[in-house]
């Protein structure tokens, strides 16, 4: 079994929402941002999921054709580009990676939903001093925030 990773270079925005060349029209959806932080209540946690750009850790989204073909969304043209930052940028789980063998692709990575994420992480009631251990297969983004 083979598996297959998509790569794609990405760079990170500075305050203003500007993402440098190729990516400027970004703007307003990285000021969306805050979208996973909708209901939790530490402005702690808040200020993290604002401040951590979840598109640096998802550069490579995919989507499922109606023929089941995974695909990698194209980020080099406007049209692909605001497609991939919607799905960034909402509030819904992102499919990053398959695993193809001769006969199937299965999914092998994905980046949980933002929402249920920060429920999760404000519940672990993380203090000042504690020291946390996050094994997992994802995007990184959640020990990112």
């Amino acid at each position: 079994m083979r598996a297959k990773r998509c790569v794609t270079t990405c760079r990170m925005s500075d305050d203003t929402g500007n993402f440098g060349s190729g990516m400027a029209d970004a703007g307003p959806a990285a000021r969306r941002r805050s979208g996973g932080a909708g209901k939790i209540q530490s402005p702690e946690w808040r200020k993290a999921i604002k401040e951590v750009p979840r598109h640096t850790f998802t550069p490579d989204v995919l989507r499922r054709d109606p023929d089941g073909t995974w695909y990698r969304l194209d980020t080099d043209t406007e049209h692909g580009r605001n497609e991939w930052l919607d799905r960034v940028y909402s509030n819904t789980a992102l499919l990053t990676a398959t695993t193809d063998t001769a006969t199937s692709s299965s999914l092998r990575s994905s980046s949980s939903i933002p929402g249920l994420m920060t429920r999760m992480l404000e519940a672990l009631d993380i203090q000042d001093g504690h020291r946390v251990l996050e094994i997992g297969t994802g995007t990184g983004y959640n020990p990112g925030c």
